[in-house]
């Protein structure tokens, strides 16, 4: 059994006392980007600048912790975000890496595998306005890592792990090139978290795919995913946000997904290209008729006749040509939701549920 550990030249992974609110023992590092200050004292932490920030920083933790230490950390850094009054703007978000050095080749496969058949529904209880971004598109959206892992599929034990590093883009949800860095793989999906229940449901998602790999580890990868999907969303469930309704949607798309990684690496199919049938800028940039997302002039009448400061904020936006045109980019729609998601109104439609159905309506069309 080659891990890797082995591989990448790592010590084997020190482990606490487990805790039952940790869905598995195993290390695990958190990364938080927060705005509104620069400096904040966290037992267990290391506080970093990050350029990309406003008045921001990220807090690291000082080594991966798992268990009862893991938990610790956790509540530390609750606590002393929520005392320091951070904000979590839209530009900030949390990376979770899984430690994986003791992981072999059959178990990281596998780990692959769920998180790719429970995608769609870790992006929904983590920012489902994430799925389409630039920093950690899911592989729906960027079906390249699909073939990059179905093509390493083909390889065990050393190869295995060096094809993925060696083909791997960092900028999707699951970046694998942390595997030769640290022994870990990165999970970069979530918004900015903090509050302790929040932040522990996000950190047990994870680790549940981990732990499912090792429970299952006797069964081939065609056999384990029918598992996944025989078991759909039970192992999940307690860690699942109360605002989250489980639908089997969420998991068909990843089942589909995951069937295909496996059905590409046994029939050899090689990605030959993409075809783009979105009407595109002279900058390339995907141009999306506003009229085509149907809600949209509607949702905007709300916002003017509810949260007009919203609607004055987001007309400073909304450009002449896109007035006359009825055209805007996706990244000029998408920086609309993002106005209305952190304009601080106490009007739920308009920070929550108009920027998340309209996202859905973009998807669409994309």
């Amino acid at each position: 059994m080659t891990t890797v550990a082995q591989v990448f030249g790592y010590r084997n992974p020190r482990l606490s006392e487990p805790h039952p609110s940790i869905a598995f023992q195993c290390g695990v590092g958190i990364e938080l980007e927060v705005e509104g200050t620069t400096d904040i004292d966290a037992d267990m932490w290391v506080c970093t600048e990050d350029g990309s920030l406003r008045d921001g920083c990220e807090l690291v933790c000082a080594r991966p912790y798992n268990g009862e230490e893991l938990l610790r950390a956790i509540n530390n850094l609750s606590e002393a975000v929520q005392d320091s009054g951070a904000e979590g703007t839209w530009r900030c978000s949390t990376h979770v890496h899984m430690d994986m050095r003791d992981a072999d080749s059959n178990i990281l496969k596998k780990v692959i595998l769920g998180w790719t058949f429970y995608e769609k529904m870790m992006f929904k209880c983590s920012g489902y306005h994430r799925y389409r971004s630039n920093f950690c598109p899911a592989f729906a959206v960027v079906q390249a890592q699909v073939m990059n892992a179905s093509s390493a599929f083909n390889r065990d034990g050393e190869d295995f792990f060096r094809t993925l590093v060696n083909s791997w883009d960092k900028y999707t949800s699951l970046n694998l090139l942390p595997l030769s860095q640290f022994g870990s793989v990165e999970f970069r999906i979530s918004e900015p978290k903090w509050k302790k229940s929040q932040l522990l449901n996000l950190v047990n998602r994870f680790l549940v795919l981990k732990k499912l790999a090792v429970e299952y580890a006797d069964l081939d990868n065609e056999a384990y995913v029918e598992k996944l999907n025989e078991l759909r969303f039970a192992p999940m469930i307690q860690h699942l946000p109360l605002d989250y309704t489980p639908r089997d949607s969420d998991l068909t798309e990843g089942y589909r997904l995951a069937r295909d990684i496996l059905f590409c690496r046994e029939q050899s199919v090689t990605l030959v290209g993409r075809v783009r049938v979105q009407q595109t800028g002279p900058d390339g940039e995907v141009l999306i008729n506003l009229r085509d997302m149907n809600d949209f002039y509607g949702f905007l009448g709300y916002v003017r006749g509810n949260a007009n400061s919203v609607y004055e904020e987001i007309m400073t936006y909304y450009t002449p040509q896109i007035e006359s045109t009825r055209i805007a980019t996706v990244r000029e729609i998408r920086h609309m939701f993002a106005l209305m998601r952190e304009s601080g109104s106490s009007d739920d439609n308009v920070t929550g549920y108009i920027p998340d159905h309209l996202e859905m309506q973009l998807e669409r069309l994309l």
